[in-house]
């Protein structure tokens, strides 16, 4: 890992980082690629690894907001149509 790749990170995730911030977080990096490399070097034979697959689900609850929140919330909003708050498209379907 290098100076590109972490420039190559923060441009695909649209953080603006300087020269300082870069080199800190290359340094970072390598610290925890160094760790990933350790564990993985670790020896564990004929351990049985067990997981646990099951999945833990919680109720969904309907939360109430009071008017005051909600009028904020809305005032507060950028794009707003016919009382609907407007968001940029986020799935497309070009079929």
């Amino acid at each position: 890992m290098n100076i590109d790749d972490i420039t190559k990170l923060s441009e695909l995730a649209r953080i603006d980082l300087d020269t300082e911030e870069k080199t800190a977080l290359l340094e970072d990096f390598k610290s925890i690629l160094a760790y990933v490399d350790q564990i993985q070097s670790v020896e564990t034979g004929d351990i049985d690894i067990k997981y646990d697959d099951e999945n833990t689900f919680r109720e969904d609850t309907v939360v109430s907001s009071d008017a005051e929140t909600i009028k904020i919330i809305k005032e507060s909003f950028p794009d707003q149509e016919d009382g609907f708050l407007k968001v940029n498209t986020v799935l497309r379907n070009d079929d």
